[in-house]
């Protein structure tokens, strides 16, 4: 099914070397689900990347992978698209690519079966299949990658935080739904999550990586009751975030928007943002959250006549961070990007608002507060692990000080560890800066322990306000 020998991947940068993976030996037996755990830059993501054989040209392999019928639910659901290409287009091409063979009306027939037998239960609608990859939400676009991995019945299915952008009732529909086909067809899964309840419930056993190495394989059960190393003892001790009081947030506003309508999907009179609030925005998958978020942040234009009570800077921090990030710019680049335009736009032609020293002091220091190294600035997003693509995406918004933050489910990837560190980065941001965060969420422990206020986004209004810690 899946056997791993001696496996060994270096990424060879300017004139330097970073090993990411270390002689890594495992099996997989079919029917298994083994969970890929372990810390941000643990070297999960060069473990996928080797078994589908999309490792970067600049990295080194030694060992050997055997792997047969192998499907992939990628966690960058938007990138992993064809924005050109409409639903029904993918699956049309995957089942093409899957049977060669196929006549147009029988790759059609095959389509229709797909529908039939996945759309409604993971309450999809046929009519997605004339829609673009933009016009989903994060949780739809999950769903269908789900439903892509069937095609051509696999026999591992790799899934990269398959639960991520999901809400409560979605989990435990995935959940039920992989075991069944586990059960049924016998297909086995290689699942990478920061999310260890997801782990628990569905997992037969678990991988535990740190830097490079692998620190334990083993039962799920020995592995959350008894572990042997300390470094996973430690691991499992962040599992539960830290219950967090909120301070009272300043009553005074900071804008009021009003006005806000897109097409059938969101018709909102009015909202108000304070200073140093933070507010979390719920409700089900599909239900217009991205597209609100995107709205406030006048990257998705609509035809009513939005009104800002006055002018405000807001950073959108995307779901899809590595989508977000130039692929073809260094780490230092792209955090840099925000203070090279204040640069071009100086008020004065030829005359820096900031000098390159400022600009190389001013990034050095934002990766420090987001916890990256700075060996990492001089690689590309494709080189880094999920957890420091999406520090680099905080980093950018971060240093150019914004006065309102939106996060688009911007933690569900995070390793526990590093979700409360990156809690208490904000923390102490906001209360230097005065600085306001909306997080688009499904995430319980962040708005019920870290949020002052809770919306909840339903058939396009905001039907529901309450402080988070009084939420049922």
């Amino acid at each position: 099914m899946l056997e791993i020998q001696n496996l060994s991947i270096t990424y060879q940068t300017n004139q330097s070397q970073f090993k990411a993976v270390e002689d890594l030996n495992f099996v997989q037996n079919k029917g298994e689900i083994i969970g890929l755990i372990g810390p941000s830059g643990s070297g999960k993501t060069s473990i996928i990347q080797a078994i589908l054989q999309i490792l970067p040209e600049e990295s080194f392999v030694e060992g050997s992978i055997h792997a047969s019928s192998v499907s992939y639910i990628p966690q960058d659901t938007f990138s992993s698209l064809n924005p050109s290409w409409t639903i029904g287009a993918h699956f049309y091409h995957f089942v093409k690519n899957k049977f060669p063979g196929l006549s147009s009306n029988e790759i059609h027939r095959k389509i229709s079966d797909l529908v039939n037998s996945h759309f409604k239960r993971f309450n999809l609608k046929e009519n997605i299949l004339s829609q673009y990859p933009i016009q989903l939400s994060g949780g739809m676009r999950q769903r269908v990658h789900i439903i892509l991995a069937l095609i051509g019945d696999p026999q591992l299915i790799i899934a990269d935080e398959p639960t991520a952008s999901l809400d409560a009732n979605l989990k435990n529909e995935i959940t039920s739904y992989f075991k069944e086909i586990n059960q049924r067809l016998g297909i086995s899964f290689l699942i990478v999550s920061h999310d260890m309840e997801f782990v628990k419930e569905i997992c037969t056993q678990v991988i535990f990586l740190d830097k490079g190495k692998m620190k334990e394989f083993s039962e799920k059960s020995k592995f959350f009751s008894n572990p042997t190393s300390e470094i996973a003892k430690s691991f499992l001790n962040e599992i539960l975030l830290s219950k967090r009081m909120p301070p009272q947030r300043d009553s005074e506003t900071l804008a009021t928007i009003s006005n806000i309508s897109y097409e059938d999907i969101l018709k909102i009179s009015q909202i108000e943002f304070f200073k140093n609030d933070r507010i979390a925005l719920v409700g089900p998958s599909g239900e217009g959250k991205t597209s609100l978020g995107k709205i406030l942040a006048q990257i998705l234009k609509v035809r009513s006549d939005l009104v800002f009570s006055k002018k405000i800077s807001v950073q959108y921090l995307y779901q899809d961070y590595l989508g977000s990030l130039n692929p073809s710019h260094s780490v230092f680049d792209i955090i840099a990007e925000p203070l090279k335009v204040h640069v071009h736009r100086g008020s004065q032609p030829g005359i820096a608002k900031f000098s390159k020293d400022d600009i190389d002091k001013s990034v050095r220091k934002i990766i420090s507060q987001v916890d990256l190294e700075s060996h990492l600035l001089q690689k590309r997003p494709s080189q880094l692990s999920g957890g420091q693509q999406q520090r680099v995406a905080l980093a950018r918004a971060l240093i150019s000080t914004p006065d309102l933050l939106i996060f688009d489910e911007f933690t569900s990837a995070f390793d526990l560890k590093l979700r409360n560190l990156i809690l208490d980065l904000l923390e102490r941001i906001q209360n230097s800066q005065e600085i306001s965060y909306l997080f688009i969420t499904h995430d319980r422990q962040i708005s019920d322990t870290f949020c002052y206020r809770q919306w909840r986004l339903s058939k396009g209004e905001i039907t529901e306000e309450r402080r988070s810690s009084t939420i049922d």
